[in-house]
């Protein structure tokens, strides 16, 4: 924690997700952005810096760059739904709902044991061996028509090519900043969770239209103010219960808002318009309670809003 004279700084980074649109009619050719009534949205606009924001290069963000580190959303949604994973572990996501689980083993000199569970899996499936040394695997073919060996064959083949692939390094090493995130979106908490960084608990906060805004703006702003404030609890991958948050807070808090998005993708821009307002109050709230903390002496803080260009 900081002093008066040397105040602890940190950041609040809240992504409104799917706030971008069109004009419609129904609001005067207004987009529901621009309908909403967000003045605390207008006050942080007009007293900060405003653009358009490329954080590494065009189509590239947070410092990670995907043609390195991205791997598909699997072990994303896997670790946002609560399934604990470690380094070597291949997820994937499925919309029927149907899991395959990889574990892995080594076993003596360069081998190690694979094992795949899950439904639809057959052992009817050419191998993966070239026989010859510094060649790569062959793609696995299913050896009959059935289901069962075209889907074992695919999820090989996907192991196969994650083999290859290196570690991603933690957000604090990279950034030097202690993270937090408040994120019941799975497949952004299961992000979160990839880069080292801690996922809190909000009560009452869904990642969808019911989702309690106040709830993940007072979270944010506990942990970023602690030790001042408690810090919430954060959430365990494969475990019943909630560790206690870092101590002495966070030096980065990530707020994620999907019901904005929801509503895109439902074409219901009413609704949009009117969830947008709720937001604005929750922004309000935050930065009311980080002022508060501010005012100690203790802190300082940049507050960043993100609105995404299009809404698709």
């Amino acid at each position: 924690m900081g002093s008066p004279e040397h105040p602890k700084r940190r950041v609040t980074f809240v992504l409104i997700d799917g706030v971008g649109d069109v004009s419609l009619p129904r609001f005067g050719y207004k987009t529901p952005l621009q309908a909403a009534e967000v003045p605390n949205l207008d006050a942080i606009a007009s007293a900060g810096v405003n653009g358009l924001m490329d954080p590494v290069e065009v189509g590239l963000a947070c410092g990670y760059d995907p043609r390195v580190y991205y791997r598909g959303r699997g072990a994303f949604e896997s670790m946002g739904a609560g399934l604990a994973m470690s380094p070597g572990d291949i997820a994937f996501k499925n919309m029927e709902k149907i899991y395959t689980i990889i574990c892995y083993r080594y076993a003596t000199e360069h081998r190690c044991g694979v094992v795949v569970k899950g439904p639809r899996l057959s052992g009817n499936i050419s191998g993966t061996d070239p026989l010859k040394d510094n060649r790569l695997l062959l793609q696995v073919e299913a050896l009959d028509d059935t289901d069962e060996a075209k889907n074992t064959a695919a999820v090989v083949n996907e192991l196969s090519k994650e083999m290859s692939r290196i570690l991603v390094p933690p957000s604090e090493k990279k950034h030097g900043l202690w993270p937090c995130m408040v994120a019941p979106t799975k497949i952004i908490a299961g992000l979160g969770l990839s880069l080292g960084i801690d996922i809190l608990e909000a009560s009452g906060a869904t990642g969808d239209y019911r989702t309690l805004l106040t709830s993940k703006a007072t979270a944010i702003a506990k942990a970023l103010s602690a030790p001042l404030q408690s810090c919430p609890s954060v959430f365990v991958p494969g475990e019943d219960e909630h560790k206690p948050g870092h101590l002495d807070g966070y030096d980065f808090g990530f707020l994620h808002i999907k019901a904005i998005d929801d509503a895109g993708h439902d074409k219901a821009s009413v609704f949009k318009a009117k969830a947008l307002e709720a937001v604005d109050q929750a922004i309000g709230q935050l930065a009311r309670l980080l002022l508060q903390a501010e005012a100690t002496g203790k802190f300082q803080y940049s507050l960043c809003h993100r609105r995404p260009l299009y809404s698709c």
